[in-house]
Parts: C-alpha cells; structure tokens; sequence
C-alpha cells in the first residue's frame, strides 16, 4: 500500500499563531501608516486652505492703493521659512512655489530694502522662470518687504508690476510702504497665520 505523508506546516498551533500574530502586526502597521498619511494630507490641505485665505485677507489690503499707482498687477508672496521658499496664488489660486533664495522677491525678502527695477529682464536678480509658468510678461518691479506687527520678521513682500505710464518713482515707493503696513495689519487679525 501507499503510505501519504501529511504535512504538518499547516496543522501546528505554534505556527499558525506565529502567523496569525505577523498577520495582525502589519495589518496594525499599515493602519498606523495609513492614518499617518491621512493625517498629514489633512494638516497640507488645511495649511493650503489657510494660505489661500491669508492671500484673499492680504489682496483684500491691497486694493484700496491698486488705484494709487497705475500698473498692470499687485502680487503678494509670502515667505514659507521651514521650506525655504517663497509661495504665492495665481489669477486661478494656483500655489507656486520657488527658493527664497532666488528672484526679486527673494532679494527684497533677504536684504529687506525696497527694490526699483525698470527692465526686469536686464536685472541678474530677476527670475524669468515665473513668468514661464504665469504666462505674464515682468517688464518693471516695484517690490518691497512686509514686517510682522512686532517687526521682527519678514514674512512677506508685495511687488508692483508693469507701471503703465513711465517707471516706478519715489511716490511709488511710498504707496507701496503704506500698502505694505496695511497688509501687515490686515494680516495680523488673522490668528492662524502666526500659529501656522
């Protein structure tokens, strides 16, 4: 007669609890990353709906001097220190990003002067590479830095862009100083910007 050999792998309890045990550890495991992920795209989504809000709060600021100085656009950037770099919202409330170590507004943000630049593209501080991704030509700046309340900080610039009749003068320069305390202002009432 033939004699069938059984396997045991499968009839052993210590074995079966091994795996049951493994089994429940990366089931565990993979919950736990699973809610990390959750979790971090929550505090991203909520971080991103924060900055777009603080953009509307600061551009609402703004509007009040768009009529003070005659140019094609006002643009608010802010300045993201743990990354590096600086963001601002597109026409479409798009978020783009760069190094703040680069650009107009990096400068601004580094040195903390206002900058007066008639031909943008003949400045070596300018960064052509925005333009390329708004689709919008820079042919002058007017750019300078937002303190915080306490002036402590920079945490933002504004920048003037395409004066439509001559270049940025001194005038200029001082509407976009009090625009800059306004927007500072306007920005301080908003708790989550400095808890961010």
């Amino acid at each position: 007669s033939v004699q069938v050999q059984r396997s045991t792998s499968n009839s052993d309890p210590s074995r079966r609890r091994m795996s049951f045990t493994q089994s429940l550890e990366e089931f565990k495991a993979a919950k736990d990353l699973k809610e990390q992920a959750m979790l971090y795209g929550d505090r991203a989504q909520r971080k991103c709906l924060a900055n777009n809000r603080l953009d509307k709060v600061g551009k609402r600021a703004m509007n009040e001097f768009i009529n003070a100085v005659a140019c094609e656009r006002y643009t608010l950037l802010f300045l993201d220190s743990d990354k590096k770099e600086i963001f601002f919202f597109d026409k479409h409330s798009i978020c783009i990003r760069f190094p703040s170590d680069t650009g107009i507004a990096g400068y601004v943000a580094e040195t903390e002067e206002i900058v007066n630049v008639a031909d943008a593209y003949n400045d070596e501080r300018f960064n052509p590479e925005i333009d390329k991704r708004t689709g919008f030509r820079t042919k002058s700046i007017l750019c300078a830095p937002i303190r915080s309340p306490d002036g402590d900080e920079i945490f933002a610039v504004v920048q003037m862009l395409n004066k439509t009749n001559g270049d940025f003068d001194e005038a200029d320069e001082k509407v976009i100083q009090a625009c800059c305390c306004r927007i500072a202002e306007a920005l301080a009432m908003q708790k989550d910007f400095y808890t961010r």
